[in-house]
């Protein structure tokens, strides 16, 4: 037998080792891989927020079209509705906007208007969240040069009744232009809690 030569002992040593060494890590991949965390009081939660609208202006324009009835009778999803106000000068106009979301949601409305810094126009909001009776002031005025702004329309509520906007967008006489056009974006969160 020469120096180089491996025995059967030896082999089987090496080979004892090596699996040794496979066992333990694989059993920390495992432990690594299988990790497992609990915790109470705690839901998760997948689900799909649904927000619709419905808009009427004071002249009786209404998007999308209502059946007979109180207003809203009929919702549209919020991409596919036009929230849009034109006022000419020395004139104003009102908008009733009605958000309905499928669960409880915090809402959002953004009020755009190009180019209306220079007019003068004002814009009143009044609103009522799902929880209140009537139309309170939450916004009682925002002058042109604060937009495009965003008003917080309504904290986690019931979804049983809608979020009613009333926007008045007012252009006085002496505008440089003949008219100006609000334009309104919907936001809408799921509740957290």
């Amino acid at each position: 037998m020469t120096g180089e030569e491996l025995s059967r002992r030896q082999l089987l040593g090496a080979a004892g080792v090596l699996c040794t060494v496979g066992l333990v890590g694989g059993a920390g991949t495992h432990a690594l891989l299988t990790d497992d965390e609990s915790f109470e009081g705690n839901l998760i939660q997948a689900s799909e927020l649904d927000l619709q609208v419905a808009c009427r202006t004071d002249a009786g324009e209404v998007d999308p079209p209502q059946t007979d009835g109180p207003f809203p009778s009929t919702y549209a999803d919020a991409g596919t509705v036009d929230p849009s106000l034109t006022v000419t000068a020395g004139t104003e106009r009102t908008l009733t906007v009605a958000l309905q979301t499928n669960m409880a949601a915090e809402t959002g409305l953004e009020v755009r208007g190009d180019a209306m810094a220079e007019t003068g126009a004002t814009i009143e909001v009044r609103h009522r969240g799902p929880k209140a009776d009537g139309l309170e002031t939450i916004a009682k005025q925002l002058e042109a040069t604060a937009l495009p702004t965003t008003l917080d329309l309504g904290r986690c509520g019931p979804t049983d009744r809608p979020r009613m906007t009333e926007l008045t967008l007012s252009v006085p006489p002496d505008a440089p232009t003949d008219s100006q056009t609000m334009t309104l974006e919907f936001t809408a969160r799921q509740c957290t809690d």
